[in-house]
């Protein structure tokens, strides 16, 4: 049984990083951030079971979520910094320019964010029941370290151009110009159905407060 219950671990594991890459490569067109986001996670994931192991503790069924969590709290982080680093790069700062007032901008936030998501999951290591107290702690260091990696490698994969500067050999009409040209088609029917489903649920909740409310 636990073996199944690890090898079920480790398929969500695989699982979430493949469809948030994916949902953050949609939203945002930078590969820059789906690298950032891949180190960021194994750096916490390393981290955090090491000084498991340091410590003396033995890796339980409840380890086997972490890097789904994990995945989901540093996508978050990287998909705020993507958004502000685009609009940035938009007004014709350059990646390193770009990068630096991103991270000026919402180091912050960012931080008070893994720091009451640590402090929420720390509140469970004063449970009566072991497993639920490592794994309060266990997900308390997790998201401090990959607050730590995201400091670590957002510099790096953010400032880092992924083709060398040589002669474009593809055509603007070759297969390298319709896969970015579909990539930013797509970002935008995503970014105005969101907005419209966003309009029209606030609307709803100002215009009906009483349905809205009996659905709660």
């Amino acid at each position: 049984a636990l073996d199944l219950i690890r090898r079920d671990g480790k398929s969500l594991a695989v699982w979430t990083v493949v469809l948030l890459g994916f949902v953050l490569l949609l939203t945002s067109g930078e590969w820059r951030l789906v690298l950032l986001a891949t180190a960021t996670i194994a750096w916490t994931i390393v981290i955090t079971q090491g000084l498991l192991v340091t410590l003396g503790w033995r890796l339980s069924i409840a380890s086997s979520v972490l890097t789904a969590l994990i995945t989901v709290m540093v996508v978050t982080a990287v998909l705020h910094l993507g958004i502000r680093y685009r609009r940035l790069r938009r007004k014709g700062l350059t990646e390193s320019e770009a990068t630096l007032a991103a991270i000026r901008l919402l180091a912050w936030p960012i931080f008070w964010t893994g720091l009451t998501d640590a402090a929420g999951f720390f509140a469970l290591s004063f449970s009566s029941l072991a497993p639920i107290r490592q794994f309060g702690l266990m997900i308390s260091i997790a998201v401090m370290a990959g607050m730590v990696g995201v400091c670590l490698f957002v510099g790096v994969c953010l400032s880092t151009k992924l083709s060398a500067s040589r002669p474009n050999r593809v055509s603007r009409g070759g297969r390298s110009h319709w896969l970015r040209t579909s990539m930013v088609s797509a970002q935008d029917r995503l970014q105005r159905l969101i907005q419209r489903m966003s309009l029209s649920l606030v609307t709803m909740s100002v215009q009906r407060p009483r349905s809205v409310l009996l659905v709660i």
